[in-house]
C-alpha cells in the first residue's frame, strides 16, 4: 500500500530555511509518485520516524493515548487492569490464609472465611473489588492485616472505576466520531460566479445538530523534489468568500481566483498537469456536546473538474425547507472559459474597452466541461446539462419559491433532511453524540435495554454452565458450579446480582468451577464498561449547553432609526440568570435567494452583517439587555435599501449569541431570525435599565417594546448619503422627549407643518426649537439604555 511505501521511504522531517517549507529526505534520491497528503476521510498520510523516546512522551500522556487507541485495545487494556488487580490482592489474600493456617484447621480463627484455596482468594478479591459481596467469603475482625488490605483495596478499586469511566466517556465523546458525520462533496468544481472564475467545493452536516463558531479554511499544498532527494512542502492558505458559515444546510465554499489566488495565472489544461493538493477544513463546536471538532479532505487536480456547477439540493415548501442529500455530489456542466483567470480579466477588460466585440460562434464541448468555440474563450451561458456525476436527472434550479422561515424565533431551523446515505451507520459511529441527541424517553429505554440483554446473555450463560455441569439435579456446593441455581430465572437472578453488585447470598460461584469464575469476571468488566457509558451519556445530556439558550433572549422585533446621524439596523438581547456568559459576542447574516450573474439561483446565500467584528465591539459584557447595532454604511448589504424596498423584499436575518457557560465552561449558541415584515422602520427600543439608589434594575417588561420615531427617513442609507433626502430638524433627542413630542402633535396638527415628498415631517428649526422648548417633559426615573 502508499503508506507501507511511505513508511519505508522517509527517514527524517524537519524545517527548511524556509518558515513555510517542510522538508522530507528520503532514504533513496529516486523520484517517486506523488502521494496524497491528507487522506479523502481527513486523516493524514504521514509516519514519524527517529522520534525520541516515543514510549515515554505516549505513557506520560496517558490519558490522550487511551483516547486515541482502538476500541478493542483499551478494553483490552482496561480487562487486565481489572484482572491483575484482582490477581495481585488474590494473592496477597491466599498468602495472609496459608501464614494464618486457615486452610489447614476449621478450629482457628480465621482471618477470612470460606478462603481454602487461592480460586477463593481470587474469587473473595474479585466480590471485594467489584462489591458484589456473595456472602460465603468474610473477612474476620481479629486479623487487622485483612483489614489493611481490603481498604486498600477498596480505594484502588474506586481510582481504577473513576479512571475508566472518563477514558470510555472522553473516547465516546472524541472530536473524530463526530466528524463522521460531517461531509465534503466527491469533487471540487471551477466556475463561473458574478463574472469571476470561482473555485469551490461542498460541506454538509448529516445530523440536524447546530454548530457553533462554525468556520472553513483552504490551504495549497504542493511538493518539490529535489535531485538530492529532498522534498520541500509549501502551503499557501486560500482567501475563502464565506469562511464564518452557519452549517444547517449543504453550504458551498467559494475561492475567487483572484490576483491573490495561487490559481490565478492556470488554465484549464495548467489545472490537470499541475502537481499539488487542495486541503480543506471546517472546524466547529457541537451544540449539544459543547467540544470542538474538526474535519478535513483533500482534492487532487483530477478532482477538480473545470466547468462544473453543483446542483441545487434545497426545496421549499409550505412549512419547511427540504434538503436532498442524493443530490450532495451532484454536478452540471455550464460554460465556462478554458482560459485563466489573469486572461480572462484582460479580455474582459479589452472587450469593455473595444467599440465592437467579436461575432459568437457555437459551443463545443471539452472533456471537463462546456466551453465557448470563440478564440478567447470568452462566450458564457447558463444552461445546464447532465454528465457523469448527475446521471442525467439533474438540471440547475433557477425556480422562485414563496419564501419560509428558515430558522424559528425559538432558534430551532425549518430543515428536514432527506436521501442521507449511510445515515444508520453514521449515526452508530458517533454514538455518544446519538444518544445525547436523543429525547430522554428513548435514551432511557435504550439504557434499560442494554442492561436486560446483558442480565438476560449472562443469565443465559450460567443457565448452560448449570445444564452441563449437572447443578440441576445435584445441590452439593462441593460439585457445582453456581451454588443454588436450579432454573433459568434462578441463574437471571444470579446475574442481576453479580452484575449490579447486589450479592444476596443465596446464589454464588464455588471455586471448583472455572468456566463460572471466568464468567463472573467477564461480567464484571461488561458491567463496568456499560455503567461507564450510561453515566458519561447521562451527564453530557444534563449538561448540554443548548439548555443554557432558554435563559437567552432575543426581542421580538428589529427596528431601523437613526443613530449618531447615521441609519443603523438594531435588535436586542438579553440574559435571564445572573450567571455570566464568558467571552458573550454576536453574528448576524443575512439569508436571501439571489441570482448570479450568470444565471445560477443560490437559495439562501449567506451573508455576513458587520456588528462591530474588526473594532471588537461584536464582543459584549451581557448583564444588562444590551441593543446590538449595525451601521447600514456602503458594506451593509441594506445600503440600497428604502423602508419600502425592504418590506417588500424576501429575506431572513439570523441573529446569533455565542459564548462559554460559565458553570461548565461548554460553548454555546442561541439563534432566532426576524424577517423582513419583522422588521419596525422608525422605532427604537423602550429602555429596560432604572438606576435606583443602590443599585440597576432590569425591568424585563419593557423588552420587546418599542415607540416610534417619526422623523426617521424613509429612504435608503445610499440616498441620505448623497443628500437626495431632505433630513426632518425635528430630531427628537431622548426617549422623553419623543414620548412628549408626540402628545404635542397631536394638538398642533396643521400649524406650520409640511410634509415631504416620501411622507416624512420637515418642520423648520424655529418651529423646532419653539416646540422643544415649551413641551413640559414628564420626569422619569430611567436614565439610560444599555447600548453598544
Amino acid at each position: 500500500t502508499s503508506v507501507a511505501r511511505m513508511c519505508k521511504q522517509y527517514a527524517t522531517v524537519g524545517h527548511s530555511e524556509e518558515t513555510t517549507a517542510l522538508s522530507v529526505t528520503t532514504e533513496s534520491g529516486r523520484q517517486h509518485k506523488r502521494l496524497r497528503y491528507v487522506r479523502k476521510e481527513g486523516g493524514c498520510n504521514v509516519l514519524f520516524r527517529h522520534v525520541p523516546e516515543p514510549w515515554l512522551l505516549y505513557v506520560t500522556d496517558i490519558f490522550t493515548t487511551l483516547v486515541e487507541i482502538r476500541w478493542r485495545v483499551m478494553f483490552l487494556i482496561f480487562a487486565l487492569s481489572y484482572i491483575l488487580s484482582w490477581l495481585f490482592f488474590g494473592i496477597l489474600y491466599w498468602v495472609m490464609a496459608l501464614a494464618n493456617g486457615d486452610m489447614q484447621s476449621d478450629f482457628n480463627e480465621p482471618c477470612m472465611y470460606g478462603v481454602r484455596s487461592f480460586t477463593a482468594a481470587f474469587l473473595f478479591s474479585l466480590e471485594t473489588q467489584t462489591t458484589i459481596g456473595y456472602g460465603t467469603r468474610g473477612m474476620s475482625e481479629n486479623c487487622m492485616v485483612a483489614i489493611v488490605v481490603v481498604t486498600v483495596q477498596d480505594v484502588i478499586s474506586c481510582i481504577i472505576d473513576t479512571f475508566v469511566i472518563g477514558i470510555v466517556v472522553a473516547k465516546m465523546a472524541s472530536a473524530r466520531k463526530r466528524a463522521q458525520t460531517i461531509g465534503f462533496s466527491h469533487c471540487a468544481v471551477v466556475n463561473l460566479q458574478d463574472g469571476f472564475l470561482c473555485l469551490s467545493w461542498r460541506v454538509g452536516d448529516f445530523r440536524r445538530n447546530h454548530m457553533v463558531e462554525g468556520s472553513s479554511r483552504a490551504q495549497l499544498v504542493r511538493s518539490t523534489m529535489h535531485a538530492t532527494g529532498r522534498v520541500d512542502m509549501t502551503y499557501k492558505d486560500l482567501d475563502l468568500q464565506q469562511s464564518d458559515i452557519i452549517l444547517v444546510t449543504p453550504t458551498t465554499i467559494t475561492h475567487r481566483i483572484d490576483r491573490q489566488s495561487p490559481l490565478y495565472a492556470s488554465t484549464m489544461d495548467d489545472l490537470g498537469k499541475d502537481d499539488f493538493e487542495l486541503v480543506v477544513s471546517f472546524t466547529y463546536t457541537d451544540d449539544y456536546t459543547g467540544i470542538l471538532h474538526q474535519t478535513r479532505t483533500s482534492y487532487t487536480p483530477p478532482e477538480i473538474l473545470w466547468g462544473q456547477l453543483f446542483q441545487d439540493m434545497l426545496r421549499v415548501t409550505r412549512r419547511h425547507y427540504r434538503v436532498d442529500y442524493s443530490m450532495f455530489h451532484h454536478t452540471a456542466r455550464v460554460l465556462v472559459p478554458v482560459i485563466s483567470a489573469e486572461a480572462y480579466e484582460r479580455k474582459k477588460l479589452l472587450q469593455q474597452s473595444s467599440p465592437r466585440h467579436s461575432p459568437r460562434r457555437s459551443p463545443r464541448f471539452s472533456q471537463q466541461g462546456i466551453v465557448s468555440s470563440e478564440e478567447d474563450g470568452m462566450k458564457l451561458a447558463t444552461m445546464a446539462v447532465p454528465n457523469g456525476l448527475g446521471k442525467g436527472k439533474g438540471k440547475v434550479h433557477t425556480r422562485h419559491h414563496p419564501q419560509s422561515r428558515f430558522v424559528k424565533k425559538d432558534g430551532h431551523c425549518n430543515v428536514q433532511f432527506v436521501n442521507v446515505s449511510e445515515k444508520g451507520q453514521r449515526y452508530l459511529a458517533d454514538i455518544f453524540t446519538t444518544c445525547v441527541d436523543i429525547r430522554w424517553r428513548w435514551m432511557f429505554v435504550i439504557f434499560c435495554l442494554a442492561f436486560l440483554l446483558s442480565w438476560l446473555f449472562f443469565g443465559f450463560v450460567f443457565w448452560l454452565i448449570a445444564i452441563f455441569n449437572g447443578d440441576l439435579e445435584s445441590n452439593d456446593k462441593d460439585k457445582v458450579c453456581v451454588f443454588n441455581v436450579s432454573s433459568f430465572t434462578a441463574a437471571f437472578l444470579f446475574s442481576i446480582e453479580t452484575q449490579t453488585t447486589i450479592g444476596y447470598g443465596s446464589r454464588y460461584v464455588t471455586d471448583e468451577c472455572p468456566v463460572a469464575v471466568f464468567m463472573v469476571v467477564f461480567q464484571s468488566i461488561v458491567g463496568c464498561i456499560i455503567d461507564a457509558f450510561i453515566i458519561g451519556a447521562v451527564m453530557a445530556k444534563m449538561a448540554k449547553p443548548k439548555k443554557r439558550n432558554e435563559t437567552l433572549v432575543f426581542s421580538h422585533n428589529a427596528t431601523v432609526a437613526m443613530r449618531d446621524n447615521r441609519l443603523c439596523l438594531m435588535w436586542r438581547v438579553g440574559n435571564l440568570r445572573k450567571s455570566h456568559l464568558v467571552e458573550a459576542h454576536v453574528r448576524a447574516q443575512l439569508l436571501k435567494s439571489r441570482t448570479t450573474a450568470e444565471g445560477e439561483f443560490i437559495p439562501l446565500d449567506q451573508k455576513d452583517i458587520d456588528v462591530g467584528f474588526d473594532s471588537g465591539v461584536d464582543r459584549i459584557f451581557l448583564v444588562s439587555p444590551i441593543t446590538i447595532v449595525h451601521e447600514i454604511n456602503e458594506s451593509s448589504p441594506f445600503y440600497d435599501m428604502s423602508k419600502q424596498e425592504l418590506e417588500n423584499t424576501e429575506l431572513e436575518i439570523v441573529v446569533i449569541l455565542e459564548g462559554m457557560v460559565e458553570a461548565t465552561a461548554m460553548t454555546t449558541q442561541c439563534r432566532s431570525s426576524y424577517l423582513a415584515g419583522e422588521i419596525l422602520w422608525g422605532h427604537r427600543f423602550e429602555p429596560v435599565l432604572f438606576e435606583e439608589k443602590n443599585y440597576y434594575k432590569v425591568d424585563y417588561s419593557r423588552f420587546h417594546k418599542t415607540y416610534e420615531v417619526q422623523s426617521t427617513p424613509l429612504c435608503s442609507a445610499r440616498d441620505l448619503a448623497e443628500k437626495k433626502y431632505i433630513m426632518s430638524n425635528s430630531n427628537s433627542f431622548c426617549y422623553e422627549n419623543e414620548m412628549a413630542l408626540e402628545n404635542k402633535e397631536d394638538t398642533d396638527e396643521g400649524n406650520g407643518g409640511s410634509v415631504g415628498p416620501d411622507g416624512t415631517q420637515t418642520d423648520n428649526i424655529s418651529e423646532t426649537e419653539h416646540s422643544q422648548a415649551t413641551v413640559p417633559l414628564e420626569p422619569r426615573s430611567l436614565r439610560r439604555e444599555s447600548e453598544i
